[in-house]
């Protein structure tokens, strides 16, 4: 009768540890603060460091993908839209090339894609995060 008990509870906690229903509640996205570019102004072709800063980290993530893009008066460059960042559970980073062509343009950042933790690997998916973005002033050649 002992080892049924103990095997109920040890059950019953099992199955809690389950159900991520109620625990994603707890689970927030991360808020992104400012978006930085280094050098900037830049020449064109030449390779631009981000650095991403954070009101908040986000809660409870296991897993986001982080986007990027670049565009100019509105429209992408070079027809690209976004391009992932390798995932990061810290502060983003990531760098590109400049574009070609003087101007200047907007570089945003943002992530999408985001799981609670405490499923695993198939935990759920509860939103995506703010999307910030950057002045990028490319020189004359």
């Amino acid at each position: 009768m002992k080892h049924l008990l103990i095997l109920a509870a040890v059950l019953a906690l099992a199955c809690t540890a389950c159900d991520n229903d109620d625990n994603a509640k707890d689970g927030q996205s991360p808020v992104f603060d400012k978006l930085t570019l280094t050098p900037n102004p830049c020449n064109p072709g030449d390779s631009v460091y981000a650095t991403v800063t954070y009101v908040s980290a986000g809660k409870g993530i296991y897993k986001s993908k982080y986007y990027y893009k670049i565009e100019k008066d509105g429209e992408d460059v070079d027809g690209a839209s976004w391009s992932v960042v390798d995932p990061t559970k810290s502060q983003p980073t990531f760098s590109f090339v400049a574009p070609t062509t003087s101007g200047y343009y907007t570089v945003t950042f943002g992530a999408s894609q985001i799981n609670y933790s405490g499923g695993g690997p198939n935990g759920e998916l509860y939103g995506s995060a703010n999307s910030v973005n950057a002045g990028l002033s490319v020189r004359s050649k």
